[in-house]
């Protein structure tokens, strides 16, 4: 009996230190790295992007997808799981092409700020025989409004699929 009730006294013990040690906010170590940003206002401008298979199976926030689709892969740096299926605005560095996608997958890969689209994204800026575009992206929510000026793209106006011009590799 003796026992049982020194563990109970033990226990509330433990409870009351418990209770009046300060709360723990949440921690990620993220937050620790050079340049994050919080998921609610990423951005990222001059940002490396490939494409890739998207058909050989589930993404990382497990959904199939289909190579025609425009949809992303985030990479590790930035990528999270409450991401998925955040819409992005991606957009070319010169605003030229804008074209709304869905984060799906994670690209572990990529650097910090880039992305991996299938390749029905990637055709919107490029021939996939480009390999690699410099493009800038951000929440669809966040993404500033196109430039009332598009004289530069192509002449004088843009459909929004074409592609002109030089890409960094």
């Amino acid at each position: 009996m003796r026992s049982i009730a020194a563990l109970a006294l033990v226990i509330a013990a433990l409870v009351a230190v418990a209770a009046a040690l300060p709360k723990q906010t949440a921690f990620s170590p993220m937050s620790l790295t050079p340049g994050f940003t919080p998921a609610a206002k990423l951005t990222a401008r001059g940002s490396r992007a490939t494409f890739y298979d998207t058909q050989v199976g589930r993404g990382s926030c497990g959904w199939f997808n289909m190579n025609d689709q425009h949809v992303v892969a985030m990479n590790a740096a930035q990528y999270s799981p409450e991401l998925c299926g955040r819409c992005i605005v991606v957009s070319s560095d010169d605003d030229c092409v804008r074209v709304n996608a869905e984060i799906v997958d994670l690209c572990p890969g990529c650097p910090m700020g880039g992305l991996d689209t299938t390749p029905g994204l990637f055709q919107q800026f490029a021939p996939l025989d480009k390999g690699v575009l410099s493009l800038k992206w951000a929440f669809c929510e966040d993404a500033p409004a196109p430039p009332a000026d598009l004289s530069h793209c192509n002449g004088g106006g843009s459909s929004g699929n074409e592609w002109e011009g030089e890409w960094e590799k």
